[in-house]
């Protein structure tokens, strides 16, 4: 397994996702791994990265968009229909729009730290931020206060693809 170590702030969001768009749980979506919750909590806690990884500079990457090309294999993928409320649409000319890509992760954060999933849409127009999933609600595991900003570290389980 390889990882991408982030280094950023837990930021507000706009709260869209808690009102919108609903991920599946195992309930809902059996294939996916064992360890993916049965129920996820509503909502994402944005990650705001501050610097990319050394990593992904050596790559040429300028942002986190270049996730959507796989390069960096997650450990599952939902497709685009299954998530409620998905706005990314596929279209002839990008059918796997709004398709999400899960890895497993780790956030470290107010002397804390919990399991977590970051859930990515492939066009996505975030490419500075990462959504983090969880059965959890993630503020109240870390101790943080809604509405503030506070510096974490975020640790991005999945495989570099070869060739």
């Amino acid at each position: 397994m390889d990882e991408l170590v982030f280094q950023g702030l837990v930021a507000a969001g706009a709260g869209l996702f808690a009102r919108e768009l609903e991920v599946p749980g195992r309930a809902q979506f059996p294939t996916a791994p064992d360890d993916w919750p049965d129920a996820l909590c509503r909502g994402t806690l944005n990650f705001r990265i501050s610097e990319l990884p050394k990593v992904l500079q050596a790559r040429g990457w300028s942002d986190i968009k270049g996730l959507d090309r796989r390069g960096f294999s997650p450990v599952f993928e939902i497709p685009q229909d299954k998530i409620v409320g998905n706005t990314l649409q596929p279209s002839a000319s990008v059918p796997e729009n709004g398709r999400a890509q899960v890895w497993r992760a780790r956030l470290e954060a107010n002397s804390r730290s919990t399991t977590c999933w970051v859930l990515r849409r492939i066009n996505s127009g975030y490419g500075r931020v990462l959504e983090l999933v969880s059965d959890e609600r993630l503020r109240d595991t870390l101790d943080l206060a809604t509405g503030t900003e506070w510096p974490a570290m975020l640790r991005m389980y999945g495989l570099w693809r070869t060739g």
